[in-house]
C-alpha cells in the first residue's frame, strides 16, 4: 500500500494560507495593476475557500487569515495596507508586481527615449543629404537675403533655383543628349540604301570637279579654267586645240607649258570625292571607277587599276609618238626637259614624246573598251562627280546603264540628262560637302575625312 502524501504545510495549524487564498490575492494584485489606480472593478462575487479537513478547529481558524471582500479593499479594488500586512505572501507577491511594473516602466522609457534619439539622428541625415543636393534657395529681387541679420540684401536678382520637378536626384543617371536627326534628303536616303546593301555593284565616274578642292583648275570654269588659260597662248584659235594631237604635233609647246600646272606634286593632296572612291573600294561595294582627269590623285588615294580606269591617261607614263616608233620614255627624264623648258625627245628616234594622255584624235585605252559596256549593264548605281558629261564616250555612261538603275549626280551645276529618269538624284552644291552627306549616310563618314 502506498504511502500517504503528507498533508499540505499550513493545513495542519502553520503560518501559510491555503492554496485558493494565495491565488485569489495574486489576481487581486495583479488586476489592481492592470486597472490602474482610480479605476474600478466589477465586483464579481466569488465562492468562499474550501476549507481544509480539521479546519474546524480552533488552531486552523486562528491561524487561517480571514478572507478579504471586495468591498474591503482600496481605491481601484487593490489590497488595502493593512490586508497586505496581515497576509505575508500577498505582500510577497504585491512587492514582486510592483518591482516588475517598476521594471517594465523603465524599459518602455528607454525603448521610448532610444527611439526618438534615433529618429532624431536620421531625420538630421536625411536634412543634410538634402541640403547636400538641394539646389540655392530661390530669392527674388532682394528678398530674403535682407531678413537674415547681418546680411545686406542684393540690388539684382540672385540664382534662381529650378523647379523641384526638374531638381536631380542622388542615384539618377546623368541626363543623355541624343544627335539631331540626319534630314532625309534624296542623296541621305541613296546613302542609306548603300548603307543596308541595297547597292553592291556600283560604277563611279568623275570629272575635273572633284579636283578643284585640291587645287588643281577644271576646264570651264570662267576667269579660272584651264581653258580660259589657254586662249592667252598666241597661235589658238580655240583653246582645245592644245589637246588636239595634230595640234601638239606642229606645236608642242604650249602643251608643256600647261603641263607644268597640272603636274602631280606632293602639294597636291586627294580630295574627299578621291577618297570615297577607296572607301567604296575597301568594302567591295565598287565595281569600277572612270575618271576623266590626268591629275593622278585617285592613285595617290590609293585607287589603282583594274578597278581604276583613267579613261583619258595620265602623267604616269610617256611614249614616242612617231609612227614607226612608240618608244615608252622615261618619264624623270621627260619632266625634268619640260621643268628646263624644253622640248622632251626621244632617245631612240629623236621624235616627240608626250605623257600618255589622250588627245582629241587619239583612241582611248584597251581597258576602257574591254570593260565600258559590260560595267554599265552590271552597276545597280551610277555615282557621277565633277564633270559636264560634254566629252565622248565617257559621257555616254550614264545614258547606257539600265532602266531603273538610280543615278545620283554631284555636281555644281546640272549635267546630261540626269534627273530626267524616275530614281535619278540630283544634289548641286559644293562637291565636298554632298561627299561628306553621302557618307554620313553609308556610316562611314572618317573614311572620306582627313
Amino acid at each position: 500500500m502506498a504511502d500517504p502524501l503528507p498533508p499540505p504545510v499550513g493545513n495542519d495549524g502553520g503560518d501559510a494560507p491555503p492554496p485558493c487564498a494565495i491565488a485569489d490575492d495574486a489576481a487581486d494584485t495583479l488586476e489592481a495593476l492592470t486597472l490602474g489606480a482610480g479605476a474600478k472593478a466589477p465586483a464579481v462575487p466569488r465562492p468562499p475557500p474550501p476549507r481544509a479537513p480539521g479546519a474546524e478547529t480552533a488552531g486552523a481558524a486562528a491561524a487561517a487569515p480571514p478572507p478579504v471582500a471586495p468591498s474591503d479593499r482600496g481605491p481601484g479594488g487593490a489590497l488595502a495596507p493593512d490586508d497586505i500586512a496581515a497576509n505575508p505572501i500577498s505582500a510577497a507577491v504585491a512587492a514582486a508586481a510592483a518591482a516588475a511594473a517598476a521594471a517594465t516602466s523603465a524599459a518602455a522609457a528607454a525603448a521610448e527615449a532610444a527611439t526618438s534619439a534615433a529618429v532624431t539622428t536620421a531625420a538630421a541625415a536625411a536634412q543634410g543629404t538634402a541640403d547636400a543636393v538641394r539646389p540655392p534657395p530661390r530669392v527674388e529681387d532682394g528678398a530674403g537675403a535682407a531678413d537674415t541679420p547681418g546680411i545686406a540684401a542684393p540690388t539684382v536678382a540672385a540664382v534662381v533655383s529650378p523647379p523641384a520637378l526638374g531638381r536631380p536626384r542622388v542615384g539618377d543617371p546623368p541626363p543623355t543628349t541624343r544627335p539631331a536627326p540626319v534630314p532625309s534628303t534624296p542623296l541621305t536616303l541613296f546613302g542609306r540604301a548603300i548603307r543596308a546593301g541595297r547597292y553592291r555593284r556600283l560604277v563611279v565616274l568623275t570629272g575635273a570637279g572633284v579636283s578643284t578642292a585640291a587645287g588643281v583648275p577644271d576646264f570651264r570654269s570662267p576667269t579660272a579654267g584651264l581653258y580660259d588659260c589657254i586662249s592667252r597662248f598666241a597661235g589658238l584659235d580655240d583653246p582645245t586645240d592644245v589637246f588636239c594631237i595634230d595640234f601638239f604635233r606642229r606645236q608642242p609647246a604650249p602643251f608643256f607649258a600647261l603641263a607644268r600646272q597640272l603636274w602631280p606634286s606632293a602639294a597636291v593632296r586627294p580630295t574627299r570625292a578621291h577618297r570615297l572612291g577607296k572607301a567604296l573600294a575597301d568594302r567591295g561595294l565598287l565595281r569600277r571607277l572612270y575618271t576623266q582627269n590626268i591629275d593622278g590623285l585617285d592613285r595617290a588615294a590609293g585607287l589603282h587599276p583594274p578597278l581604276l580606269i583613267e579613261a583619258h591617261g595620265s602623267f604616269a607614263t610617256a611614249s614616242c609618238i612617231a609612227k614607226r616608233c612608240g618608244a615608252t620614255a622615261d618619264v624623270a627624264a621627260v619632266r625634268a626637259a619640260v621643268d628646263a623648258g624644253t622640248v622632251p625627245r626621244c632617245e631612240a628616234c629623236g621624235g616627240l614624246v608626250k605623257h600618255d594622255i589622250v588627245f582629241f584624235g587619239e583612241p582611248l585605252p584597251p581597258a576602257f573598251h574591254a570593260a565600258f559596256e559590260g560595267d554599265a549593264r552590271a552597276a545597280d548605281a551610277v555615282l557621277v562627280m565633277g564633270t559636264s558629261l560634254r566629252v565622248q564616250p565617257v559621257a555616254l555612261l550614264p545614258e547606257l546603264v539600265r532602266s531603273g538603275v538610280p543615278r545620283v549626280l554631284l555636281n555644281r551645276d546640272p549635267a546630261g540628262d540626269i534627273g530626267e529618269r524616275p530614281g535619278d538624284v540630283l544634289a548641286l552644291g559644293d562637291i565636298e560637302s554632298l561627299v561628306v552627306e553621302l557618307a554620313t549616310a553609308c556610316g562611314w563618314a572618317e573614311a572620306v575625312l582627313e
